[in-house]
């Protein structure tokens, strides 16, 4: 599940071991796969593997410093 907290503004990742791999393989995937694909969309939809129905959506882009 992804989710931001309440009044706090952090971003809160949670799930299963196996969920939590796969996400961290599309966000290292996402720096080394280049120009093309400088960011990542994140949402659940019906099926969904590893997010809950409750995530919400979120966006990852690269930017430069």
């Amino acid at each position: 599940m992804i989710r931001v907290s309440e009044g706090m503004g952090e971003l809160i990742i949670e799930g299963g071991e196996d969920g939590l791999r796969v996400l961290a393989g599309n966000l290292r995937g996402l720096e080394t796969e280049g120009a093309d694909d400088e960011h990542l969309h994140t949402e659940y939809f019906p099926g969904h593997f590893y997010l809950a129905e409750s995530s919400t959506p979120a966006v990852v882009a690269l930017r430069e410093k």
